[in-house]
């Protein structure tokens, strides 16, 4: 009686068995992940793809973050500008109301002046960030989304137009104080 034995089938079997043993850990070498799929571990793998999620968030919130700091840089600049022509404005005011200077005087001060205080009001009109004005009072409880969770910093920015400050109607050819001015220049510290 001869016993029928298949050698052949017993090798095929554990080689298809070592062979899936190698792609699996050739994959994790590959990747640099113990786990890839659910059948590596399933724990692990949902814990993996938690930790993931979290650090695709943190990473678009340090994206978000230096577009934040992009956009104060840029009200910044404008702010710097208005700063800059309040502070001639305050010189002039200061010149003008010197009593030894003549109507005509003062007038070509007033000139000046009133350039400057246009060139605030076009600074705030002309002060954006992707299409969005920063100056004139309409970008207040605007959120930077800096966390992995989408929440993040809020940000107000204040109305720096010469009618928010005061000084739309300023006229060194009459009755002045220079108190206005100061109280313009306090607004943007």
């Amino acid at each position: 009686m001869r016993i029928g034995s298949s050698t052949g089938g017993i090798y095929s079997s554990a080689y298809k068995k070592n062979e899936s043993s190698m792609e699996k850990v050739l994959k994790q070498l590959s990747t640099f992940q113990r786990v890839n799929n659910a059948s590596d571990d399933a724990a692990s793998l949902a814990i993996s793809q938690k930790l993931q999620a979290q650090i695709n968030g943190y990473n678009k919130g340090a994206e978000n973050a230096a577009v934040g700091q992009n956009l104060l840089y840029t009200a910044g600049g404008g702010v710097e500008s208005i700063e800059s022509d309040l502070q001639r404005i305050r010189e002039l005011a200061v010149g003008a109301s010197n009593d030894t200077l003549t109507s005509n005087d003062k007038a070509a001060i007033q000139v000046e002046i009133d350039q400057l205080v246009q060139n605030i009001d076009d600074t705030v009109a002309n002060t954006t960030f992707n299409e969005q004005a920063l100056l004139d009072g309409t970008f207040t409880g605007k959120t930077v989304g800096t966390n992995s969770d989408g929440n993040g910093l809020t940000i107000n920015l204040p109305d720096l137009s010469s009618e928010a400050l005061g000084i739309q109607d300023f006229d060194v050819t009459g009755e002045f104080s220079i108190d206005d001015i100061d109280n313009a220049l306090s607004t943007i510290d």
